[in-house]
């Protein structure tokens, strides 16, 4: 009853969809500590940490979604289709968009369907108050609901910009004894920045312990303008999804004993039109997946074992993946599948004095692919009290999405006979903090074997396949300089309240492997990132980001031309001001790509040039 019910909701017509023919932060210093008391080890800790960020760190980029906030970060390859939060996809180390999972709280929210739909997160910038950025993950954190916090606040956010951008948002966060919770709606929308680009962008999303229980809920509702954004051949392209997910985790101790139990579901459904307002060449698809874990561990002053099993059953019906189906209660999809992953783990961590070592397994069997298997090893030493150095190797599985199995349109052809993904990845990374500055670095060789990539064939069209071998190797180094919060006019802090300059830099070993015959292949072989936060006088301050990337491989502009995507500098800027009192008025004026540069980072699809706008918040 209760998919049949998520699936009659996503079933409802487009609000304010677009006749076919139109063409149209808080400066509360917030704790750093998320919904979940713990996240969930057997979900997260598989994924070596590279770095965290805070809402202090972020808090002054004027940006719209959680996905714009993920292009600022280091070492992140974010290449969007639009603007805003409509359709992006985040590739780490130089990954693919399918390799990367997401979680929020510690739940999986990655899609099986294809990873392009991976990141169509309901969740309001405001909710957000940490994203770490792991080995082969994104990790994202809702702001807290501790209950041992019992300020109640509430804030409202309204932005305005170019191209007909509006941005209504609501939250809020309230405690009270034995529970707590934070909430936020969100409205988005524009009328697109080239033709057939407009958005509407609905978000709701809810988090909170109630007696020991935690809740996770969240629901997003987005029709978009698709422009070219799949393929050349057609200008008028339109994409309509819904997406819905819900969680529930317990956690005990006793004593030295404790367990977990976690319960999860997400429904994806996207209508797909090749033009828009028409049925004729597009496809629909609904996919949900159910998950639950039960986790046990023993905690000792020097040690912590664990051990568990987790079950996450993925399912999709469909106008183009699957197999026939003989019976269904949905009769617009005609295709369908249906596959069972079963996880067991164990991992035993051990502390002493200044070191600390971790070694988990993994066993997981799938009921496409039989029986496989992962697993990590961590090192870590402290030294001179705020510096450590790490070392992690580390062993991951990936099924092929439904996309790479079934899909057949257009120019793509999936292939049934896919291997599951398999890699080595080693790392060595060091992080050292000296007052106000912080230092890290990190370098890294990953070992792919059975990589699935969609490799052009004679026939002009694009084939799933395994790459039997394609190892990368890179690194990054950031330097942070934050404030603390001084305010004596003679302290250098007084002027800078954050600096940051990051470099990554990834490199793929392709062998004879042709990158121009490649759909996916065309990495981000070079990052840099200057920010700086600084007061100008008083409550007056600005924000500015400066981007340096450099994109291998070649993009097919409308003509048939192959031009090479080559290197791109950006600078994005802001500036703000505070009124403080018994409500917190937050004004700013922001402006990204002042330069007005015209690059593409996703096939032929131009993105944005200067686009200024105005943001009001409002904290009680």
């Amino acid at each position: 009853m209760l998919l049949l019910f998520v699936f009659l909701w996503l079933q409802q017509p487009s609000f304010g969809a677009a006749d076919s023919s139109q063409k149209v932060d808080s400066l509360l210093r917030l704790p750093d500590v998320n919904v979940t008391a713990e996240a969930p080890a057997a979900q997260t800790e598989a994924h070596p940490l590279l770095y965290s960020v805070t809402r202090q760190d972020f808090r002054h980029l004027q940006v719209e979604s959680v996905n714009d906030l993920l292009a600022c970060l280091p070492g992140i390859d974010l290449r969007a289709r639009g603007v805003n939060g409509v359709q992006a996809d985040a590739g780490l180390n130089g990954g693919t968009f399918d390799q990367v999972k997401v979680y929020i709280n510690g739940v999986n929210f990655t899609d099986p369907q294809t990873g392009h739909y991976t990141l169509n997160l309901p969740l309001p910038m405001e909710m957000v108050s940490r994203i770490e950025v792991r080995q082969g993950a994104i990790h994202i954190l809702t702001r807290p609901t501790s209950d041992t916090d019992t300020t109640d606040t509430y804030q409202a956010r309204l932005t305005g910009g170019r191209f007909g951008l509006w941005n209504t948002c609501l939250t809020g966060q309230w405690q009270r004894t034995g529970h707590a919770h934070a909430a936020g709606v969100e409205y988005n929308q524009s009328g697109g920045y080239i033709d057939n680009t407009d958005y509407r962008i609905a978000n709701l999303y809810y988090a909170g312990s109630l007696y020991g229980v935690e809740l996770q809920a969240g629901a997003q509702y987005k029709d978009a303008g698709a422009n070219s954004f799949y393929s050349l051949a057609s200008q008028d392209q339109f994409d309509a999804t819904r997406t819905a997910f819900l969680s529930a985790r317990y956690a005990n101790r006793w004593g030295r004993w404790g367990m977990e139990a976690l319960a999860a579901y997400r429904a994806n459904h996207d209508r797909y039109e090749w033009h828009r307002g028409s049925p004729v060449g597009g496809n629909r698809h609904l996919s949900q997946t159910a998950t639950a874990l039960l986790k046990g561990t023993y905690s000792t002053a020097l040690s912590r074992t664990e051990w568990g099993m987790e079950l996450r059953n993925e399912n999709i019906v469909s106008t183009n993946l699957g197999d026939s189906l003989t019976s269904s209660f949905l009769p617009l999809y005609p295709l369908g599948k249906n596959r069972l992953h079963l996880h067991y783990f164990a991992r035993q961590s051990v502390t002493y004095s200044l070191f600390s070592a971790s070694v988990g397994a993994k066993g997981e069997w799938n009921s496409l692919n039989g029986n496989q298997w992962s697993g990590d090893l961590s090192l870590a030493c402290r030294y001179a009290q705020t510096g450590k150095v790490t070392f992690d190797a580390v062993r991951s599985l990936r099924q092929p999405t439904f996309t790479d199995l079934y899909y057949h349109a257009g120019i793509q052809r999936g292939n049934i006979n896919l291997n599951p993904e398999k890699a080595w990845t080693f790392s060595l990374g060091t992080v050292y903090t000296w007052r106000a500055l912080t230092v890290r670095a990190n370098a890294f060789y990953r070992l792919g074997r059975d990589i699935i990539d969609w490799q052009k064939q004679l026939d002009d069209l694009y084939y799933a396949t395994n790459i039997s071998a394609l190892d990368a190797a890179g690194g990054q180094a950031a330097l942070v300089w934050r404030s603390g919060g001084r305010q004596s006019m003679s302290d250098f802090g007084y002027w800078i309240t954050r600096a940051e300059v990051s470099y990554s830099y990834t490199h793929l070993f392709l062998n004879n492997v042709d990158i121009s015959r490649s759909m996916y292949l065309d990495y981000l072989s070079h990052k840099l990132l200057l920010h700086l936060d600084h007061r100008i006088y008083g409550n007056l301050g600005a924000s500015w980001e400066l981007s340096w990337q450099n994109r291998e491989g070649s993009y097919q502009t409308a003509d048939g031309t192959m031009t090479p995507y080559g290197a791109v500098w950006l600078l994005d800027g802001s500036v703000f001001y505070r009124i403080d009192g018994r409500q917190r008025y937050y004004i700013a004026l922001s402006c990204a790509n002042l330069t007005n540069t015209r690059y593409y980072c996703y096939g032929g699809i131009l993105q944005p040039g200067i686009t200024p706008k105005a943001t009001i918040r409002i904290e009680l």
